[in-house]
């Protein structure tokens, strides 16, 4: 995946926050430099298009690094729910043909596979709890990805001016295509794992002062209570 393209409409700077978890903002050149920094680290562990990366949620804006990261060695990122059961990221694991030991660790693990078995452009496994209790992934492409936050612009009349504000599981489908919606547009992006109105909910929002939300019904809901204060605050 080709950062700088997919970003062309940020400039890089340090006047504006590209990325936020409602902690912790960063600007699109130090977001690069992470990303760098990750991708270094990791080909020197062997990391490399032959690798599955797991990357688990649940660890603020290190998820979107590693993400990216991952997709600039060329390897297959396998988004997952940091707080899964034990059982439950063993059947994942096995799944994938992947020592089941790791699976006990809240942290990014990689492995090396024949990543042949996939078919060609395969980059990211996304992995979703499954009607029977057990998970199921479902392959996806850069462009997959990539057409699902054009169409996310496209929805929601996104561009370089805008704040959006997500309140989604990183590992969604949802809020990947959100990220990339920010980085392809320009806008800025708050994105927290919250699940479910709260006190922090509510100061996150009020910190981030977004102009748009992403993330289904939940989201517009939010969106028409934050305009209704807005407009009664004036």
């Amino acid at each position: 995946m080709d950062l700088l393209n997919i970003s062309s409409a940020h400039r890089i700077s340090k006047s504006k926050s590209f990325l936020s978890d409602g902690n912790t903002a960063i600007d699109l050149a130090d977001f690069y430099v992470a990303v760098e920094r990750t991708v270094e680290a990791w080909t020197v562990l062997g990391i490399s298009k032959e690798s599955i990366v797991v990357i688990p949620s649940g660890r603020g804006l290190d998820f979107f690094i590693e993400l990216i990261a991952c997709w600039s060695v060329g390897a297959i990122a396998v988004p997952l729910d940091g707080s899964m059961s034990a059982a439950a990221k063993r059947d994942v694991f096995s799944m994938l043909n992947a020592p089941t030991v790791l699976a006990d660790a809240n942290i990014s693990v990689f492995f090396n596979n024949d990543t042949r078995r996939f078919d060609e452009g395969i980059d990211t496994i996304l992995f979703t709890s499954g009607s029977s209790g057990t998970p199921k992934g479902v392959l996806h492409s850069h462009q997959s990805l990539i057409s699902n936050a054009i169409a996310t612009i496209e929805r929601i009349e996104l561009n370089k001016h805008d704040h959006l504000f997500i309140n989604i599981p990183f590992h969604f489908t949802s809020s990947i295509c959100h990220f990339l919606a920010a980085m392809i547009s320009g806008a800025s992006l708050t994105a927290i794992e919250q699940r479910g109105f709260s006190v922090e909910l509510c100061t996150a929002i009020n910190r981030a002062q977004p102009t748009c939300f992403g993330g289904g019904t939940y989201s517009a809901f939010l969106a028409r209570e934050y305009e209704t204060a807005a407009a009664r605050a004036n």
